[in-house]
């Protein structure tokens, strides 16, 4: 993977080089995308970079959405992740290791929280 900006930007699902956004506060409304619409957005945390999306109502409280081991962000079901969104916003992640996030895979439950 090639080196790029480190400037937040938004990245669509079909985009190969992702580049890091620095903070979850710096993700803007994302009440008019769905699952599959939503750009694919990163944050680094103590050298991992975690892959996520954000989308559906921001006023509410958030429901986050962590995926089952070797699962990514392209594995929810739409179906259920979009209806989710009434009233809240739905952020989806890839864990550690997996998808487009990085690091290692965690090898306990302990590990992923």
């Amino acid at each position: 993977m090639n080196s790029r900006s480190s400037q937040p930007s938004q990245l669509s699902h079909a985009d190969a080089e992702p580049t890091v956004d620095h903070g979850l506060a710096a993700t803007l409304d994302g009440s008019e995308y769905t699952q599959n619409t939503a750009p694919t957005r990163f944050v680094e945390v103590d050298g991992t970079r975690f892959a996520y999306r954000r989308f559906g109502n921001p006023s509410g409280a958030p429901v986050v959405l962590l995926q089952h081991f070797m699962g990514n962000l392209d594995n929810y079901d739409a179906a259920i992740t979009d209806a989710l969104t009434g009233g809240r916003e739905v952020i989806l992640t890839d864990n550690a290791g997996f998808g487009l996030s990085t690091g290692a895979a965690p090898r306990t439950v302990e590990g992923m929280a």
